[in-house]
């Protein structure tokens, strides 16, 4: 949770494309070990939910305690951003993680886990 919360913030001060493709690796894997993942627990109790994203939504719940007043103002205005697929934040995130020609599957599932991790945080 504090590598993507970091993240988070040196997107805003740098706007590097890595920090967003290290944002988006960490919302596609958090807790993907299907062994002992609790994206299982998640999926049946929180309504809408699914695997996929299920990831993102526990690293928002899990990055709450970590976000004070003033950081949570950036984390803010930073899922703000995230309003459809078609943002350009998205192609770019795409892009640095080696989709060269992103199809509009690809932009909707980093729109949702963006989606699901600030429904996590409960700043979106």
């Amino acid at each position: 949770p504090l590598f993507v919360i970091l993240k988070i913030l040196c997107y805003e001060d740098r706007s590097y494309p890595r920090d967003l493709a290290d944002i988006v690796f960490c919302l596609i894997h958090y807790e993907e070990n299907i062994e002992n993942s609790r994206r299982f627990e998640l999926v049946g109790n929180v309504s809408g939910l699914n695997w996929d994203v299920a990831g993102a939504y526990l690293l928002g719940t899990e990055s709450k305690k970590f976000i004070e007043p003033a950081v949570s103002i950036v984390v803010k205005a930073f899922l703000n951003r995230f309003v459809s697929p078609e943002i350009p934040e998205i192609d770019m995130a795409l892009r640095e993680l080696g989709t060269v020609l992103p199809e509009d599957s690809d932009r909707e599932q980093i729109y949702l886990l963006f989606k699901w991790f600030g429904k996590g945080l409960k700043c979106k």
